[in-house]
This record gives C-alpha cells, structure tokens and sequence, in this order.
C-alpha cells in the first residue's frame, strides 16, 4: 500500500477467484493510506453435489436424480468438505455412519469459511465422545443452507434422537 501511496494512486483494486479472503484487511490498509480500495472476485456457482464413490455405487444417491444439481462422486469426506470449503462445490452430505475423525477436520474448515455443516440430527459435530462415530453429515457453502434441509428434510432425524454417547 505504501507504494500505491508514493505512487499518488487515488485508488488500487484486488482481485481474486472463488474467495475474498483478503479483502477485509486490503480494504482497511486502503482506507487508512487514504486510497479509494476496489474488490473484486470470480466467483463459481458448481450446482454439484459431492457424494460418496461406496454409496453412489450402492445406489443411495439415486434418489436424489431429479435434484437440481449433479451428483459427482468422490472419495475421501474430508477431502469433500475441503472442496465445499473452499467453494469448489455447493454441497455434500452423507446419510450413512461417519466417524468423528474422518470429519473433524474438513467440518473446522467448512465452518471456518462460513458454511454450514451438521449432523443427521439437525445440530453440530461434537467431539471426543465415548461413541466417534456419527449418524450422517451434511454440509453447503454459505447461503445453501436452507435448501439443503428442503432437500434433505426426509433424511433429518429429530434433535435428541441419536443414543446418547457421552
């Protein structure tokens, strides 16, 4: 910013693709030197779900053929939710058992980049219990959320339902 200032710069723009990590912390240095900040950002709109290789070959996603968004399948969940994270996909879900170590991870990174992600029964991953494994889990980018519970509103088990695991 120093030089956009020495340079007599009454503005200077950022751009970047798919996030705007930056821009809260280019925009303030701006201000504070006194220049005009102009962002700018690629954004992706994918209209892809990630699904499960395992359970796309089974044919659990066969019921979601009509959805509004294609189904491509992958392995790994936390490489999945790595990907949500990053806005490279809109959504993933999965509605068979998981276990807590093989989310954790892409969970901090989904909630971290300001999605959505949660359990079968409609609440948050929580850790560390005596049972690891969890019944499902869903998780979109941000502004997906209500749509994704729409759609998965037959797959939602009601709060309290899971045994308890503490």
């Amino acid at each position: 910013m120093d030089l956009v200032v020495e340079q007599k710069m009454p503005s200077v723009a950022m751009t970047d693709h798919g996030n705007l990590f930056g821009a809260v912390e280019f925009y303030n240095k701006a201000k504070e030197k006194g220049v005009h900040p102009v962002i700018g950002c690629e954004v992706y709109v994918s209209q892809q779900g990630l699904a499960s290789r395992s359970e796309t070959k089974r044919g659990e996603w066969q019921q979601f053929e009509g959805a509004n968004f294609k189904v491509r399948p992958m392995g790994s969940v936390a490489y999945k939710l790595a990907l949500v994270s990053a806005g490279l996909f809109d959504i993933t879900f999965t509605l068979v058992p998981k276990n807590e170590w093989d989310v954790a991870a892409g969970v901090a990174l989904v909630n971290s980049a300001g999605g959505f992600v949660s359990t079968l029964e409609n609440g948050p991953l929580q850790c560390n219990r005596r049972d690891p494994l969890i019944s499902g889990l869903i998780a979109c980018g941000p502004g997906l959320r209500d749509p994704l519970l729409q759609l998965l509103e037959n797959h939602m088990q009601p709060a309290g339902s899971q045994r308890d695991r503490e």
